[in-house]
């Protein structure tokens, strides 16, 4: 296996020296059809308004992001070669700074952090680079990839014009040049990026900000290294320097280069998200991917690059601030640079499709045109030829839509694109995804883990250090990024008279820190530890204390997670201790942040004696039986993992802390800090397809002739195909549906409608085989029910290695102890090259103290699935091979089934059920009954009845209860399953662990989310409505949900990030409504509700109005009048004739009063009394509301205003008297009397009269 690496290594050297000037590329053995090999005698790279021209030629860039310090130089050959063969033609990396040089002046470039010979790499490869030079780079590195030593340079502001800033880009420039690796010279780098999105923080450093931005420009360009330069997420990116998108969907998001000679590029459109500590897993889908890149390049795009394609894994302390050792791992290419599927393979597809359409991309025409209201087409044509690309757009994210485009029909799935390189095939779609599915499974090395014994030390702890301080320390300042640890000490006089008398009152130690962690000891005895989180830094520790008479001593250890990488003014973050007080003396609360003298330590004294490497081992004394503490090194060794695959090391049992393997450090593992999801651990290896009888041909199946499209192949039938890696083979068929199968990959189910023959079609084709392929029609499965749906072939199969041993894509090193504690989970970090007999030392500084009754799976409470098969992790290894048993006995399932049901009917046949009504007399039995010991029990006995019944109920629910855990095991993605699981259980912490793990398996269901928030405190369901709207973006309800529980100004970007998901939904319009209003900004209202329901028309949605005023009723109810006054406003005249509007409006309001929505029609008749103004009929409905709902003032207002507009309406001039004469104001009623007109005096004079009367007789 590598013998054939370097064969093939030299194979492509061979012709990247053959073929210097062509076109950056290649492809693998079955894939790849020649491309252009036009070369030229003109250098450098140039721009226009259509692309980058590199050498002379256009081109269309695919670029991934590979960082070097992030994997190993062993491993840069294979990720850079499966990028090529994902069809990428660019890799782009950061420079980072502070590995280059942690100290000031001193430099390295050695081992991972060798950016020269990654270059060389990658131009070996054939590929382009594009280059990010920083300074700061963000890339959730710690500090934003800035050395710590420059924090301490006299009057240096980060990202300003400095002079280290100048120094580090000409160093770094000038080696590039000096090695002659830029395009001018020959070399593979094409662009280079100066800044990384400085826009979001250029306000904070107002005019200094626009110099800095001129300066690094005016830098760069002065160099003439013949390559362009540009900016991220920088509108006003200066001269000729790109302005660049970053983002999900630049497609719809980016308003293009700010000059219309520079090219629309994409630099970082992200996989996936990158992890913190406490976060559950996150995920992007392949076909929301491909979507965004097919529209990007629609639109005039030329360059895309995935951030990232292969994340990898940071290694010792290099995450910043609370980021996981795991990177990017949903990339295409994983942490260990295998291919997630099927993201790596959809997304080589769509680079073959889109190079189908170069021709017409560069050289055409953009057009565009609408086809309905949720349809577009964009097309590219090259005048006076016959060269054409077109891209199909279905935006409708819930409805396939047919359309109708030069004459031919065509039908586009929810949310997707087509692609037709000559406007008339298409050959590929961005939602019917014909790549291969597979699962990467982790196995326990049994050769690795076995008799795996550990060492202990533990760290003394410093009661007293010489004080120099009379306040502690900034952490940043201690460690200087040495160390994620320091200790502060100070020590505190208690005198017998300062202990509180009661022995309800407790003395407490109270810590207020700004981050990450402490760890506590008051006179050498833990207390506790604390720790705040990414999002909030900070937090209190407090804790009661037992103090003594005399000096008491404190120990705080301070603990980093990595520097901070983002926002301005970053050498202005601190962490640390900031204030530590005792509270509850009889003299009151003493603080010892300003009175004490703190004496300091930075780092541990393991860690200065280098306990990680062989020979610092030998420094201190380990113990085989230690006792348990929290601040422990752990060391063993252990013997090289079988086979040649990705070695992890999986963390069972351990707190918080750091890993060395030989000397080197792999990275901070922090296991306690749970998430509000697990993950679980699969055991084998799967793979899967998933392909429908309406899915185009594979792309890699088509070729272009001249200006057609053309295939490559004599076979263009549909087929859905399987690979396995390398000396692998197909050895069973877990599940074939060809029908309608629900489900995905390692959990299908069959639908209503299922080809009899496909597991029996599948197993022929691809038992025994690395790689099978199976044409995807009903004649392939002898097939002809159902035959008005459309038919999906889903396979699952199971691999395994061509030997007689399994060897998985990734071994495990398990770490099991009888001295580790603390939660269940795993920490997988890529290890290369391990010679025989390893050593590997840990560093435990957080544990769980309180984990005496965890359970590995469910965490604390047990919960339902507590004999679940997997919670025994010592069995895993047998487990596989029970697992690969079953299966295998899966061919004889039908005869097993066959001969049960016989049996079952010759039982019945034997022992028929016997029929009480047919019993006689004689034959009913005696009404005594005979217990197990042979006693007789009276059926007078209601006790011993009543415990009967309880014991049956009880087996019942238990029988209900396996039932269901059996269920979950075979339907795991069945939400009613999961529903009624978490039913069963009466505490409502562990109906919210069954829920939790339910998410795992169906994280898109949006009812498992709402029935899990429900169950939450406000604090945690927001955290888990953050989660929830990731995993379901479509769904209007989590995101208002989650609106609604935000403070105000996190709210309104809550709502924006909802409008960009659901831009068809009204509810996000009218939640924004309700938060202005809630917030006091009533003015905002009405604005937000016009500009919703014009945004909505944009969008081609239908305004409904019977929807519109149930929204409004539904406001009132909610107490958002303003926000129902808005909405009837702008609804009420919609679609409503001109001379049916006082019948319609009026009615409108009489059906809002039957159903009590007093607000509502008030608004009504409010708008009604804008355009009627005359209308007696309206302004006495109005009268009436608000003498039956209103109050006085109300009702007075109306009248005033309707006999402003009906003077001579003496009704309404009645009606007012005699309502102030009912309030008892009749002064007030002959004021309104004697305003009347003259004509009307004598009927008004004896209106006048009866009022005086009435109020003396008491009649009203």
């Amino acid at each position: 296996m590598k013998s054939r690496t370097r064969y093939l290594i030299a194979i492509l050297l061979q012709v990247s020296l053959c073929f210097k000037a062509c076109h950056a590329g290649g492809e693998d053995d079955d894939d790849y059809n020649d491309k252009e090999k036009k070369t030229t005698k003109s250098k450098g790279v140039t721009y226009d308004g259509t692309s980058l021209i590199i050498n002379g030629k256009r081109e269309l860039l695919y670029s991934g992001s590979v960082h070097y310090p992030r994997s190993t130089p062993d491993m840069w050959p294979s990720i850079i070669e499966k990028a090529r063969i994902g069809r990428l033609n660019t890799i782009q990396t950061y420079v980072f700074w502070n590995v280059h040089e942690p100290e000031q002046g001193k430099w390295d470039f050695e081992g991972r952090f060798d950016l020269v010979k990654f270059i060389k790499v990658v131009h070996e490869k054939g590929l382009y680079v594009t280059l990010r030079l920083g300074p700061f780079i963000q890339a959730e590195w710690t500090h934003g990839g800035l050395p710590y030593w420059l924090r301490e340079v006299p009057e240096v502001f980060f990202r300003t014009d400095n002079e280290p800033f100048k120094r580090y880009v000409r160093k770094i420039l000038g080696m590039m040049k000096e090695e002659k690796l830029f395009a001018s010279q020959g070399g593979p780098i094409i662009l280079g990026q100066i800044e990384n999105e400085y826009n979001a923080v250029q306000l904070a450093y107002k005019e200094d900000g626009e110099r800095y931005i001129k300066w690094a420009a005016d830098l760069v360009e002065s160099l003439n290294l013949g390559i362009p330069w540009v900016m991220c997420k920088q509108n006003d990116a200066p001269g000729n320097v790109i302005n660049a998108c970053n983002g999900r969907h630049c497609g719809d998001t980016f308003k293009g280069p700010n000059r219309h000679d520079k090219p629309s590029l994409w630099t970082e459109n992200w996989t996936t998200q990158f992890r913190v500590f406490g976060d559950p897993p996150t995920h992007r889908t392949a076909d929301d991917i491909a979507f965004s890149v097919a529209r990007f390049f629609s639109k005039n795009g030329s360059h895309v690059n995935y951030y990232m394609y292969h994340g990898g894994t940071n290694f010792g302390r290099t995450s910043a601030h609370f980021v996981t050792t795991r990177y990017y791992d949903d990339a295409p290419l994983d942490e260990y640079g295998m291919e997630k599927e099927p993201k790596y393979g959809h997304l080589k597809h769509v680079h073959r499709a889109l190079e189908l359409c170069k021709k017409a991309l560069l050289w055409g025409h953009p057009r565009a045109q609408k086809l309905g209201p949720d349809t577009e087409v964009r097309y590219y044509e090259q005048p006076g030829t016959k060269v054409c690309a077109a891209f199909l757009a279905n935006n409708n994210t819930r409805e396939s839509n047919t359309v109708k485009f030069k004459g031919q029909d065509y039908v586009l799935p929810s949310r997707s694109i087509s692609i037709l390189p000559d406007c008339k095939t298409v050959v590929y779609n961005t939602a019917q995804i014909v790549a291969q599915h597979s699962w990467r499974n982790y196995v326990k090395s049994e050769k690795t883990s076995k008799g795996l014994k550990f060492e202990t030390y533990s760290e003394n702890i410093p009661s007293k250090l010489d004080g120099d301080s009379l306040i502690p320390a900034e952490l940043y300042y201690l460690t200087k990024d040495k160390t994620d640890y320091a200790w502060y000490t100070t020590s505190i006089k208690i005198e017998e008279d300062d202990l509180p008398d009661q022995k309800k009152v407790k003395t407490m130690l109270k810590v207020a820190s700004l981050g990450h962690a402490i760890i506590v000891y008051v006179n050498g005895e833990y207390q506790g530890n604390e720790h705040g989180s990414h999002e909030m830094k900070s937090f209190v520790f407090t804790k009661p204390l037992n103090l003594k008479t005399g000096d008491n001593y404190i120990s705080i250890l301070g603990v980093l997670t990595g520097l901070p990488d983002s926002g301005s003014y970053m050498e202005k973050r601190y962490a640390g201790p900031r204030s530590i007080s005792i509270i509850g003396l009889k003299s009151g609360t003493r603080d010892l942040t300003e009175t004490n003298e703190w004496g300091h330590l930075a780092g541990l004294e393991g860690e200065k004696k280098e306990v990680y490497t062989e020979e610092g081992s030998k420094k201190v004394k380990w113990e085989k039986d230690g006792e348990r503490k929290p601040l422990t090194w752990y060391k063993t060794y252990f013997e090289t993992p079988e086979g040649e695959n990705t070695v992890a090391i999986r963390m069972k049992g351990m707190g918080k802390g750091l890993i060395w393997v030989n000397g080197k450090g792999v990275g901070r593992y922090w296991i306690s800090f749970l998430s509000p999801l697990g993950e679980p651990t699969q055991l084998e290896d799967t793979i899967c397809s998933y392909v429908g009888e309406d899915y185009p041909v594979s792309v890699k199946s088509w070729k272009r002739e001249g200006a057609q499209i053309a295939s490559r192949i004599k076979d263009m039938r549909l087929k859905a195909t399987m690979k396995c890696p390398p000396e692998k083979q197909i050895v069973g068929v877990e599940f074939a549906s060809f029908g309608d199968p629900i489900g995905t990959c390692g959990n299908f189910t069959m639908g209503k409608c299922s080809a009899p023959k496909s597991k029996e079609v599948v197993e022929k084709n691809c038992l025994g085989k690395n790689r099978c392929s199976i044409v995807v029609e009903r004649e392939t499965f002898g097939d002809k029910g159902c035959p008005k749906i459309v038919k999906t072939l889903a396979v699952q199969g199971y691999v395994f290695q061509s030997r007689d041993m399994v060897i998985p894509n990734v071994k495990t090193l398990s770490i099991d102890s009888a001295t580790t504690i603390s939660a269940f989970e795993k920490l997988a970090v890529g290890l290369q090259g391990l010679p025989h007999a390893p050593i590997l030392v840990l560093l435990r500084v957080l544990a769980d103290q309180e984990n005496h009754k965890f359970d590995e799976f469910e965490g604390n409470d047990a919960g339902l699935f507590v004999n679940a098969e997997f919670d025994d992790e010592d069995k895993e290894a047998d487990e596989i091979w029970e697992a690969i048993d079953r299966r295998m006995d899966s061919r004889r399932k039908d005869r097993r089934e066959a001969k049960l049901k016989e049996e079952i009917k010759n039982y019945r046949a034997k022992n028929p059920k016997i029929k009480l009504q047919d019993l006689s007399a004689d034959e009913w039995p005696n009404p005594t009954s005979r217990a197990a010991g042979g006693s007789e029990t009276p059926w007078t006995d209601l006790t011993t009845v009543g415990e009967g019944r309880g014991t049956v109920l009880s087996l019942k629910l238990d029988k209900l209860s396996d039932s269901i855990s059996r269920g979950i095991k075979q339907i795991p993605c069945s939400v009613k399953l999961w529903l009624e699981a978490a039913k069963l259980e009466h505490d409502e912490e562990k109906k919210s662990r069954v829920l939790r793990k339910g998410l795992e398996h169906v994280p898109d269901s949006v009812r498992l989310w709402k029935t899990l928030v429900d169950l939450a405190n406000e604090e945690d369901a927001i955290v888990l409505l953050h989660r929830a709207v990731e995993c379901c973006p479509l769904s209007p309800e989590l995101w208002i949900a989650l609106a609604m529980l935000e403070t105000y100004e996190e709210a309104k970007r809550v709502l924006n990030k909802a409008r960009e998901k659901l831009p068809k939904e009204r509810g996000i319009w009218i939640t924004a409504a309700k938060l202005e209003e809630a917030n006091g900004n009533s003015a905002n209202v009405r604005k937000i509700i016009e500009k919703g329901i014009n945004a909505l028309k944009r969008e081609g949605v239908v305004i409904d109005r019977e929807k519109w005023m149930e929204e409004a009723e539904a406001s009132e109810r909610a107490g958002s009048v303003a926000t129902c006054k808005a909405v009837v406003e702008n609804i009420i005249g919609f679609e409503v004739d001109e001379e049916d509007r006082k019948r319609t409006w009026v009615a409108d309001a009489e059906e809002c009063l039957k159903r009590g929505s007093i607000e509502t029609a008030r608004a009504i008749y409010a708008h009604a009394l804008t355009v009627f103004l005359t209308k007696k009929s309206i302004w006495l409905k109005a009268a009436h509301l608000e003498k039956s709902h209103g109050s006085r003032e109300s009702l007075d207002a109306v009248l005033r205003k309707a006999v402003t507009y009906l003077p001579q309406n003496e009704v309404l001039w009645l009606m007012g008297a005699k309502e102030k004469w009912l309030a008892g104001d009749v002064q007030a009623a002959r004021c309104i009397l004697q305003e009347t007109h003259a004509p009307k005096e004598s009927g008004l004079r004896l209106s006048s009269s009866s009022l005086r009367t009435r109020r003396w007789s008491g009649r009203g």
